[in-house]
């Protein structure tokens, strides 16, 4: 027996759902934030492109890196749980990042290290509400659901970067460094609610040898080979821009706050 599609206001009223939803917007427009702000915050305090674009690759490849261990971590301690984790991980190191500014204490390899730190948790967010949205909402409505929080990614991809440059010409970096961190400590708390919902299985298998299991189906799959190059090339692309877009303005266009000289960019 077939079941009606659940409206969009049934969808909400689910149990954990409009939590879930909440908390992903937050967490996603934090993030998207964030990429593009921290780029400005170093082309701002150092005026070096080159660190520019070491903080740019530090802030996505060590999370990308470690993903297929992040996803079997996932699978041992529940997807609310290491979303919850992620979201408060990530909180602490913005915000440290903003106290380190404001006491102007923030160096380059500092920087770098903060901004590491930050991009190893972010795969649990990733894929953390792909696993709670099934898990949450019955057959009927995952095409809504799927829908809604499609629609709401690519709306927070507009309005977070553009948002992240207003913050910085209006206040500053270390300001919406700070701005940042409570996004995320709001999308931990949205989360709550969660607890332990989400599926989990206990691990009778080294998390190591789970993701390298995972990374050798991938392999052998030449549809998922193929998504995992696509996407790939789709974020090599994305962080290219990422940097090269603010440098061009601030060279060509003037940059205000962003003075690059060809010395600077050579250290």
């Amino acid at each position: 027996m077939e079941f009606p599609p659940l409206t969009y206001r049934q969808l909400l009223r689910l149990p954990n759902v409009a939590a879930l939803l909440l908390a992903t917007c937050l967490s996603r427009l934090a993030t998207r934030m964030f990429a593009l702000a921290i780029v400005l915050y170093a082309l701002d305090r150092f005026h070096s492109p080159v660190l520019a674009g070491w903080v740019a690759f530090a802030a996505t490849a060590p999370g990308m890196a470690i993903s297929p261990l992040a996803g079997a971590l996932l699978d041992r301690v529940g997807a609310a749980r290491a979303m919850l984790a992620d979201m408060s991980a990530c909180a602490i190191l913005v915000l440290g990042l903003a106290t380190a500014g404001r006491l102007d204490a923030i160096t380059p390899p500092l920087l770098l290290a903060l901004v590491a730190v930050y991009s190893l948790t972010s795969p649990l967010s990733f894929a953390g509400v792909r696993t709670l949205l099934p898990f949450l909402v019955p057959a009927p409505g995952r095409d809504r659901a799927n829908a809604l929080d499609t629609s709401t990614h690519a709306l927070i991809d507009v309005v977070g970067p553009a948002l992240a440059g207003l913050l910085i010409g209006l206040a500053g970096g270390d300001a919406t460094m700070l701005a940042i961190a409570v996004l995320y400590g709001a999308a931990g708390l949205a989360l709550l609610p969660l607890g332990r919902v989400g599926p989990r299985r206990a691990g009778h298998r080294n998390l190591f040898r789970e993701a390298a299991a995972g990374v050798a189906y991938l392999l052998r799959q030449p549809d998922l080979r193929g998504l995992a190059v696509s996407y790939s090339l789709c974020q090599v692309s994305w962080g290219i821009l990422l940097v090269a877009v603010p440098v061009f303005v601030a060279r060509e266009l003037g940059g205000g706050g962003l003075p690059l000289t060809q010395e600077a960019s050579e250290t």
